[in-house]
């Protein structure tokens, strides 16, 4: 391997790890991925923000594509070419074009093009795992914006009655939120970056992103706790099923998250084995936080589910305040949802603003927006989702036979 670049070498290193029930995936991921080779086949099809992607890159916090879906964007593994302007290029995006980005993150390049393609450079002191995170994260981020599709920085999570979308500042616990609501019939619509489905004659839709939460390790002791019965912060709650990394209780496999109670090999070094009766399931480790895999409904949610309202969190002192829940009025909804957009700085280099600002205002013209504030207590956690679940349920529609969207199936 001594003669090896260091983007092969790094291939070579992930593809050590490939699970040995799936022998040929290593050879696989080498072949599609070697500088100037084409990969003579799809390696992943997964399903993300509505879009159906082809991937050289595993993307296990996705779904599986829909059999014989027509495909929206492309994944390869390979050399990245170098920003047009290099005395532009730093640690963050740098807009080419409105059709070309380019990032450079820790050894690890990207370029987006088109809203079609993304390229991904793995090179030295980048790991597979990363790739995967920035994949579903920043990347999509930067595509949904070339294809004009308004990304949010927001988390969200839908149940048989609809979708709630969760705003808020970094800091304000969407993450957690959508996690505590991803529990019994409901389930995670993303919990960093959210697409809204947004056509034309159908009513606001919320898109699912994936099936991960990116979380600190208390949030996820706290949800383990709340998932088990076990009071918040008690020793039972610390002792269950929260850690992160390669000793976390879950694994995913080839072609997709291990179920709860499953076992099996671990994808590759980051992903450990699965543990049996984990309500939430460890998934690795990305940017700072662990990233979990949660358990679906035993039935399947059809996406993208009707989107009933939206929820910007903010946080309450004391810590024994009272929860509070206020509809805002049209200007200050479009004035929250503005500040939620995914990286703004992106969509304004592109001319995007006047197109983004119509979208934002059908859905505060569609869709309630709440403030939705609660004491920055876990123990008064469990209330604040009841309430945004009740809130979702009032807002449905009476159920009509006809229409199944949202609704477990």
């Amino acid at each position: 391997m001594s003669g090896a670049s260091p983007l092969v070498a790094a291939r070579r290193a992930a593809d050590a790890g490939s699970p040995p029930s799936d022998p040929a995936r290593g050879a696989d991921f080498a072949r599609g991925a070697a500088p100037g080779r084409k990969a003579t086949s799809p390696r992943h099809r997964f399903s993300a923000y509505g879009l159906v992607y082809d991937s050289d890159l595993p993307a296990p916090w996705a779904e599986p594509a829909p059999a014989g879906a027509p495909v929206d964007a492309t994944v390869r593994l390979g050399p990245v070419r170098g920003p047009t302007h290099p005395e532009r290029a730093d640690s963050a995006w740098t807009v080419e074009s409105p059709t070309e980005a380019y990032c450079d993150w820790e050894g690890l390049r990207l370029r987006v093009s088109d809203g079609a393609r993304i390229g991904v450079e793995i090179g030295p002191g980048a790991t597979l795992e990363m790739a995967m995170v920035h994949l579903g994260y920043a990347a999509s981020t930067v595509l949904l914006h070339q294809r004009g599709a308004m990304p949010l920085h927001a988390a969200g999570a839908a149940g048989p009655a609809g979708g709630a979308l969760l705003l808020g500042e970094s800091g304000a616990g969407k993450s957690t939120f959508a996690a505590m609501m991803a529990r019994g019939d409901w389930a995670l619509a993303g919990d960093d970056t959210i697409a809204l489905d947004l056509a034309p004659g159908r009513p606001v839709g919320l898109h699912r992103a994936m099936r991960t939460a990116r979380l600190f390790a208390d949030s996820a002791r706290a949800i383990d706790a709340v998932a088990t019965g076990a009071p918040v912060g008690s020793a039972a709650g610390a002792s269950a099923p929260a850690a992160f990394g390669p000793s976390g209780p879950a694994a995913f496999g080839p072609s997709g998250p291990a179920a709860s109670g499953a076992s099996g090999p671990a994808a590759s070094g980051a992903f450990g084995p699965a543990a049996s009766g984990a309500p939430v399931l460890a998934a690795g480790q990305g940017m700072g936080k662990g990233v979990r895999a949660l358990s679906d409904p035993a039935g399947r949610l059809v996406w993208p589910a009707p989107l009933r309202a939206v929820f910007t969190l903010e946080w309450l002192h004391p810590s024994d305040a009272p929860l509070e829940l206020e509809r805002l009025p049209t200007l200050a909804a479009l004035s929250a949802l503005r500040r939620g957009i995914g990286r703004p700085e992106i969509p304004r280099q592109m001319g995007l603003d006047g197109a983004y600002f119509r979208l934002l205002a059908r859905v505060a013209a569609e869709v309630p927006v709440f403030a939705l504030r609660r004491p920055r207590d876990f123990a008064a956690a469990e209330a604040a989702v009841a309430l945004a679940r009740r809130t979702v349920e009032r807002l449905a529609p009476a159920p009509h036979p006809s229409d199944n969207q949202g609704a477990l199936t």
